[in-house]
Order: C-alpha cells, then structure tokens, then sequence
C-alpha cells in the first residue's frame, strides 16, 4: 500500500471514531430533536455525513477506474500528505456551509438507522481508496462544490475532516436540545 494511502486510512480511521464518539456522547432518543427550526438533528447530520461520504466513494472508484484506463501508473512521491491537503477550513464551523440538495437529509425518522447508513458508506469508502492503490490521486482532479477543484487525495482528506465538523455540530446539537452526557 503507498504510503500516502496508508495516512489517508489512518486520518479516515481516526475520524470516523471521533464522530462515533460524538454520537455516543447523547441518548438515541435525543438523536431525532431539532434544537431549531432551521438545525437538522442529530440523526439527519449523521445521515447527511452517510450520503456523502457514499457519494465521495463513489466519485473515487469511478475515477480511479477511469485513471487506470488512461494509464496513470503509481505515485512517486511517498512524501506525507496531509499536511498540504489544507483540511482546516473544512473542518471549522466558524463559516457556514449551507449543503447542497443532493446530500440534505429527507425523512429521518429512525435513530439508529442513519448510523447503520454511515458505517456501510464508512466501509465502501475505504474499499474504494484502498483499491485505488497503484494510482497517482495526485494527477486527478475533480471540483469539489465548496472547495473547488482538488486531487482524489484533498477529497479523502476533506472526507475525512467532513466528518470532524460534523462531530462539533453533533456536541452543538446535543447540547442545545439538552440531551447531552457529561
């Protein structure tokens, strides 16, 4: 496995368990409340972390597949990668980011269901970059709706810390509709 896959995974793993974290911190009962009318819920921010992580699964697969096609061969630099991916912005909640209608949340009713939605997507997603292994991600790039265009690479990365902001809004969350553990 490259070296900068075997980060990547590690930065996924890490923060994939600090969101679970944060789930855990309030009850399943406090996951469906709204603290306001424009705030989604607990269990719609985790469904809306689902879909994309889903859909950046997705977008990685396709790409690689296409890469492959073109004849990108590995990468040649085995230098670590997060540190130039930029990824704080992504993950501060200072600056609002409103989704976009494809990965807003419709109809969750059920607590537990979109935690079981975002492990299945957690593990295509990793399916999806190990088997990316042998491709430069460096070479392909794809826009990115919010951070306009970045390397396979910035979108694992960006996955990653997508799911770190989330985490802080789902302490948010607990927190203003009282359900929150300490």
């Amino acid at each position: 496995m490259h070296p900068r896959l075997t980060e990547l995974l590690a930065h996924l793993d890490g923060e994939h368990r600090y969101l679970h974290d944060a789930i855990a911190r309030g009850a399943p009962a406090d996951r469906l409340l709204r603290p306001g009318p424009d705030r989604w819920s607990v269990a719609e921010v985790i469904e809306h972390v689902a879909i994309v992580e889903g859909r950046v699964g997705t977008l990685i697969a396709t790409q690689v597949d296409q890469a492959r096609g073109r004849g990108i061969g590995p990468d040649p630099d085995l230098s670590p990668i997060l540190p130039t991916l930029g990824l704080e912005q992504v993950a501060r909640r200072e600056e609002k980011i409103s989704a976009s209608a494809p990965v807003i949340p419709r109809d969750v009713v059920d607590a537990d269901a979109p935690t079981a939605r975002l492990d299945a997507a957690y593990q295509a997603l990793i399916t999806a970059v190990r088997a990316s292994d042998g491709v430069n991600l460096a070479e392909i790039t794809v826009s990115h709706p919010v951070f306009g265009p970045s390397s396979l690479y910035r979108w694992i990365g960006i996955s990653g810390a997508h799911k770190r902001r989330h985490a802080a809004q789902i302490e948010e969350t607990y927190r203003d509709v009282g359900g929150a553990e300490h």
